[in-house]
């Protein structure tokens, strides 16, 4: 789990073309997990 975040990144960046991604996860994983979080 914890090379998840990096693996998706590095396919990001392949498929977008862009280097602007963090190299760390922005959010905590409580904060993805929380419903509040996403968009409706």
């Amino acid at each position: 789990m914890e090379d998840a975040y990096g693996l998706a990144t590095i396919r990001a960046e392949k498929e977008t073309e862009l280097k602007s991604f963090p190299g760390v996860c922005p959010y905590r994983f409580e904060e993805i997990m929380d419903n509040n979080f996403w968009p409706v």
